[in-house]
């Protein structure tokens, strides 16, 4: 009897113990590439404190601890914003909270903007991302914030480029994570929105003059070729 009540009463332990080593080599995982992209798994398993065997019990390659990360990030983000977000605020004021949500986690994952990871579950939880981001920039549009003529992708786009930036510039050090996230939601603000009747004029009016510029200088041109 004993012997098979034993199974039962180990396997909680051995299943807790599998869940702490798999979560300690992701966190060391991400605290050696943040500082080095280039970490060994055996770098990385030292620092976890586990054997290279552990390691690769968990994670076969690196591309599979990659991908694990990747999926973590974008969870961690999904969460901050969720957990931030009021869906009766302004848009701009939604769009502020998630830069100052979403850009902190710089410090933890800007050198995955250096990997690739083609998984399924980073992609369903990036696709969750892109609907949150999506429908903020319907949003935007619908209050004028944003020019109405400025396409959904193209907002979305911008966003996720934002954040890549301002995890580099606090990761480079020349600015702080409050600092840069006003300047992705500056960035993102006053790049899109509806240009003044005088700006539209002043670009049209650059246009118009630059093929007349042109056709003065092939005249020019013809006339210092004749003989």
């Amino acid at each position: 009897m004993s012997s098979a009540a034993e199974p039962t009463t180990h396997q909680p332990r051995r299943n807790a113990r599998h869940r702490s080593n798999r979560l300690a080599i992701v966190e060391a995982a991400i605290a050696a590439l943040s500082v080095n992209r280039g970490a060994t798994m055996s770098e990385i398993a030292a620092r976890a404190g586990v054997g290279r065997a552990t390691l690769h019990r968990h994670f076969h390659t690196r591309d599979e601890l990659v991908r694990a990360i990747g999926a973590q990030c974008v969870e961690e983000m999904n969460a901050a914003v969720q957990a931030v977000d009021a869906a009766d605020a302004p848009p701009t004021e939604r769009l502020r909270a998630m830069f100052n949500a979403v850009i902190p986690l710089g410090d933890r994952y800007s050198f995955l903007a250096f990997e690739t990871a083609d998984d399924e579950v980073v992609r369903a939880s990036y696709r969750t991302q892109l609907r949150w981001t999506e429908a903020l920039a319907e949003e935007l549009k619908a209050t004028g914030d944003i020019a109405s003529d400025v396409p959904t992708r193209w907002v979305v786009g911008q966003v996720d480029q934002l954040v890549w930036t301002g995890w580099k510039a606090v990761a480079d050090g020349y600015v702080t994570g409050d600092e840069a996230s006003e300047l992705a939601c500056r960035t993102l603000i006053d790049g899109l929105k509806q240009p003044s009747e005088g700006a539209v004029g002043r670009i049209l009016g650059r246009r118009g003059r630059a093929p007349v510029v042109a056709q003065e200088r092939i005249r020019a041109a013809r006339l210092n070729d004749r003989p």
